[in-house]
């Protein structure tokens, strides 16, 4: 029998569950509970969960697309049960699941896996479906993963690990990697942020409009990325090579 709890709080559960009948069932082999941290599905390098209601009020409710999230990429077993019986759980590595974000306007942006594409459903509940984006899948050979482990070691500040230290890589590289931050244009677009290669390590924003078609891609530097918008501006934080960060404006809509 599997118990898997949802938590912000996983060690809260730590105690309960190592007392009376549960323990004896987990130290059987009876019982397997597993503790994900909501937090690791968050789409943000702060981890939010929860925000503001759409419609006001008080208090605050869990983001929906971070349940959504949590119900797509289903966490895998990473280790065997110690002496606790816990066990380890991870999200899939490189792995991605349809994504959505909605506009200030009602309209809400839905990005599918299957064949690269975006779905558009109107404030009206009409649906709009986009045509496949542009896209080559590009296997994961020992360049794609030694190239992953340098990006992964470039945001910790740590040495690279090496690739062997993962042992649920994919066939092929997708798109981009959830969870993924997609933004919503000021002119109602979506921005897609693709996931780096070993050729193409800069930051790149495919530009989709209502229709579902591509109408370009952006590109920034390595050490660049978009983190809102104003009046004709996108907002860039650029990141060097201590860390500290400054932001600097970049036109919007960008030159064609």
């Amino acid at each position: 029998m599997r118990f898997t709890i949802l938590t912000l709080n996983p060690g809260f559960f730590e105690g309960p569950l190592g007392e009376g009948m549960i323990r004896i069932g987990r130290e059987k082999g009876i019982v397997d509970v597993a503790l994900i941290q909501i937090r690791d599905f968050a789409n943000d390098r702060y981890g939010t969960t929860d925000d503001y209601p759409y419609g006001g009020g008080a208090g605050m409710v869990m983001k929906v697309d971070t349940i959504a999230r949590l119900k797509a990429l289903v966490p895998r077993r990473t280790s065997a049960a110690n002496k606790d019986g816990y066990f380890s759980f991870s999200i899939p590595t490189l792995e991605a699941a349809d994504e959505a974000v909605p506009f200030a306007d009602g309209w809400v942006a839905v990005v599918r896996t299957d064949r690269y594409r975006v779905e558009w459903r109107s404030p009206d509940g009409r649906w709009i479906a986009g045509t496949p984006l542009p896209f080559t899948a590009i296997r994961v050979d020992d360049k794609e993963k030694r190239a992953h482990m340098a990006r992964l070691a470039a945001v910790s500040g740590k040495t690279p690990s090496p690739p062997d230290s993962i042992g649920d890589w994919p066939a092929t590289l997708p798109p981009y990697r959830s969870p993924v931050l997609l933004l919503a244009s000021p002119d109602g677009r979506l921005l897609i942020p693709r996931l780096p290669t070993a050729e193409h390590p800069e930051a790149r924003y495919d530009i989709v409009n209502r229709r579902g078609a591509l109408d370009g891609q952006l590109v920034l530097a390595t050490n660049e990325r978009i983190v809102g918008f104003g009046a004709g501006t996108a907002y860039v934080a650029v990141t060097d090579d201590d860390g500290i960060q400054r932001l600097r404006r970049h036109p919007w809509p960008p030159a064609r």
